[in-house]
């Protein structure tokens, strides 16, 4: 079931006022600009370097995206969405990408599956931008 939740947002400044803005969350996704989850990886690097590439740098060297590459690349794209509840199960590769069982807060309530190119390591849920994931974590 789809679920989207509209939330107004009123924005002031010095001496004026923006007019109000709706902004779209579609809960079944873990949707973010790339702007985001680029200050998301800084910010992981920031604060420790040692275990971020602990965590992901691997991932650059890797020779293929296999079932343990793509499961990290989708917690990767969940994390720097700045979702914290949540877990990613039951890779499946069908016709080149990898399928990720997804699902969010507590208890768990499944979403749309992450999917995974095993060629370019892009990374995205159904209907959503493609992330270039290796690209992300070369951020500075």
């Amino acid at each position: 079931m789809k679920i989207s939740l509209q939330i107004l947002c009123l924005g002031f400044a010095v001496g004026c006022v923006k007019k109000p803005e709706v902004v779209l969350i579609d809960l079944n996704s873990f949707e973010a600009p790339l702007s985001a989850r680029k200050e998301w990886v800084r910010d992981q690097k920031k604060i420790s370097r040692v275990r971020f590439e602990q965590e992901y740098g691997w991932l650059l060297a890797a020779k293929s995206i296999d079932a343990k590459e793509a499961q990290q690349i989708g917690y990767l794209y969940f994390y720097s969405s700045g979702q914290g509840c949540g877990y990613l199960d039951n890779p499946r590769f069908v016709d080149g990408v990898w399928r990720l069982d997804s699902y969010l807060g507590y208890p768990p309530s499944p979403v749309d599956p992450v999917l995974i190119d095993a060629r370019s390591g892009q990374v995205w849920q159904q209907g959503h931008e493609k992330i270039d994931a290796l690209k992300l974590l070369r951020t500075k």
